[in-house]
């Protein structure tokens, strides 16, 4: 017979494979969509989207249930070595285990290693952001320096791509803040003017930042007149950029951080990107922290 929705053996399944993404995030350093595209390879098919919607609602079809989770068990059976134990993954690996890393084609997360990944190709993908600001409990902080493409996120994509995503985390109570940088300060005039040495476009950006306050503006009245326990708030800062920084409640013990380093001569968006969290990696965590904390002490709130 088959199990009934909320039934022991959907919820066993719900279980297996939420709890299996948080230990292979923890061990590995994999984001949904690695884990998906390597259950692939074992011949799992799962889609990127049915797998989140498992993670981040408990929702999906009987079968969907039962081959993301005979996928997830069979991944972290090899690369890890445990398995599961009526409410949760063994701790202990046995003595003769070796791992099997399981290989797949890479574009954006080629090289990863337990608790930190490494983008080489730079900018993530709207799925991958996505992934990464899903699970977000507090606070999510997106810190840029033109916010050009993150606010045309909003108008630009299909909202089931991303401004859907942000609802959800707002409608929860989840606070939502962005940084750019301050078209009107010194020290902007100074950042783009070096930068238009090599990549002459770099002219037009004070430009495209006052255009994409205007769009994160309708956007944050959107969400005000919608009423969400959320918060969504746009902040500019005066500081000459480093690098950008994404975070999903960064003050709290589970906190994570995406940090990408601005490469002189390089466009923003080729410019590699790290992953890690608190728990992960705690010193390499709180100096990142620390950091942005600083740069965003003394932005203005903008005001509508």
């Amino acid at each position: 017979m088959a199990d009934k929705p909320g039934g022991p053996i959907r919820q066993r399944s719900i279980d297996i494979i939420q709890a299996g993404v948080v230990l292979l995030k923890e061990k590995q350093g994999y984001s949904q969509l690695q884990i998906v595209e390597k259950m692939e390879v074992l011949g799992f098919i799962v889609s990127e989207s049915a797998f989140s919607k498992i993670v981040r609602k408990k929702e999906g079809g009987n079968k969907i249930l039962k081959i993301a989770a005979e996928g997830i068990q069979e991944l972290i059976r090899r690369e890890i070595g445990v398995e599961w134990e009526e409410t949760q993954y063994g701790e202990a690996v046995p003595s003769n285990w070796a791992p099997i890393p399981i290989k797949i084609e890479t574009t954006v997360h080629p090289s990863a290693h337990p608790g930190f990944t490494f983008y080489e190709d730079g900018r993530l993908t709207i799925a991958q952001k996505v992934d990464f600001i899903s699970d977000a409990k507090q606070e999510v902080i997106e810190f840029g320096v033109v916010l050009n493409t993150f606010a045309g996120y909003f108008f630009s994509r299909n909202e089931k791509e991303f401004k859907h995503h942000v609802q959800e985390l707002l409608a929860k109570g989840v606070n939502f803040k962005c940084y750019l940088l301050d078209p009107d300060c010194e020290e902007t005039q100074l950042y783009f003017s070096d930068r238009a040495k090599h990549l002459p476009d770099e002219l037009k950006s004070i430009g495209k930042i006052r255009e994409a306050i205007e769009k994160l503006g309708k956007v944050q009245q959107q969400f005000i007149n919608a009423g969400y326990r959320g918060t969504f708030e746009i902040f500019a800062y005066q500081h000459i950029p480093a690098n950008y920084f994404m975070t999903v409640d960064g003050d709290s013990p589970d906190g994570k951080i995406m940090v990408s380093h601005y490469v002189y001569g390089v466009s923003r968006a080729n410019c590699p990107v790290l992953e890690f969290s608190k728990k992960s990696n705690p010193a390499l965590y709180d100096r990142y922290w620390n950091s942005l904390q600083m740069l965003a002490q003394n932005a203005r709130q903008l005001k509508f």
